[in-house]
């Protein structure tokens, strides 16, 4: 039985319990918020579910459900699965991807709750010595927060090499600590908004060494503002010059095709990636795929300046690839569907 002195005692250490500091109990707040807008995404990069499982992150960006995560995290996916905060997980398509500055845009079958859709902010209004969290799922342990400064800003290309874009990137450094399984999960701003995505660490360990990068979220807006928007489901690397003539294409410029998207443009038409890996996993490249010399009979290098814009929103174009398969031109046809925005 409890006596009149415990009870008096108990009610004297309830009232004189410390409080939260105001500055502490707001980033509570904030990052009880932010973590609705962060995805684990699980990736089955085998022909069989099940094999070959590989984990990432991601943010939801729009509420028709747009994620952005790391182009490394579904490059090589046959299936992609979604789990939203509240623990339902879907299906995902891979709607973008762009290898040369680690980006891809994937989208639900099933719009996200709404208060899972995060805000996008500026990187530019970023100074050295900004707070920052990273969100994402190390290890598999889901929603994991880690906060750091702003370290530094600096070019893709600066950091990693490479080019076709990479030069025109800016990644934002962090010595916030970033794990396997955070890439392509969001850096926060002190205002709860997303500034980057997060890419890679520079680490002899191979752990997190306080050198964490992430893509400028004002980078990934460049992508989001493409209009018209014509994903046709591959990504390739350019073929020019002595390198045309070296692979006899039989033209100025092709496409070596790296990726091919499951259930794209480009997968229904057949259009085949290579196979043969050289190079290094950030600088690799893939050989013995098709190369495409022309888009809809426009060759490659023209290609990107055709109009779409008089195409309405959900048009279905069919869409040619020619493409120099093992020495012989081969003719593919696909569908893709217009979006005017992503």
């Amino acid at each position: 039985m409890l006596t009149i002195a415990a009870v008096l005692f108990g009610l004297l250490a309830s009232t004189q319990r410390p409080q939260l500091p105001a500055e502490e109990s707001a980033r509570i707040v904030l990052l009880e918020r932010i973590e609705k807008s962060v995805v684990r995404i699980n990736v089955n990069e085998g022909d069989t579910d099940g094999s070959q499982a590989a984990l990432g992150s991601g943010v939801v960006a729009s509420p028709d459900g747009l994620i952005i995560t790391a182009a490394h995290v579904v490059a090589d996916a046959r299936a992609v699965d979604v789990t939203l905060f509240n623990g339902a997980s879907q299906t995902a398509t891979v709607v973008y991807l762009d290898r040369a500055v680690d980006i891809a845009l994937l989208r639900l079958t099933q719009p996200p709750p709404a208060e899972a859709v995060a805000r996008l902010g500026d990187s530019d209004a970023l100074p050295k010595g900004s707070t920052v969290y990273v969100i994402g799922n190390p290890f598999g342990l889901e929603s994991s927060v880690a906060s750091g400064i702003v370290s530094g800003r600096h070019s893709a290309a600066h950091v990693f090499g490479g080019g076709d874009g990479a030069d025109q990137a800016e990644l934002i450094q962090t010595d916030a600590a970033m794990n396997s399984g955070v890439s392509g999960g969001p850096m926060f701003n002190s205002r709860g908004e997303v500034i980057a995505i997060a890419q890679s660490i520079l680490s002899k360990s191979g752990g997190s060494e306080g050198l964490g990068f992430g893509l400028a979220i004002n980078s990934v807006k460049k992508i989001l503002a493409l209009d018209p928007c014509v994903y046709l489901g591959f990504s390739a690397v350019p073929l020019t010059g002595d390198l045309a003539g070296a692979f006899n294409i039989g033209v100025d410029a092709g496409l070596l095709v790296q990726y091919v998207a499951p259930g794209g443009p480009a997968e229904q038409a057949g259009l085949k990636a290579g196979t043969i890996n050289i190079g290094t996993e950030r600088e690799r490249v893939m050989l013995g795929g098709d190369v495409i010399t022309h888009i809809d009979g426009v060759a490659v290098n023209e290609w990107r300046r055709m109009p779409f814009t008089s195409a309405a929103e959900g048009d279905v174009h069919e869409i040619t690839f020619r493409v120099v398969r093992r020495g012989t031109v081969v003719e593919l046809k696909g569908t893709t569907i217009h979006r005017s925005h992503w």
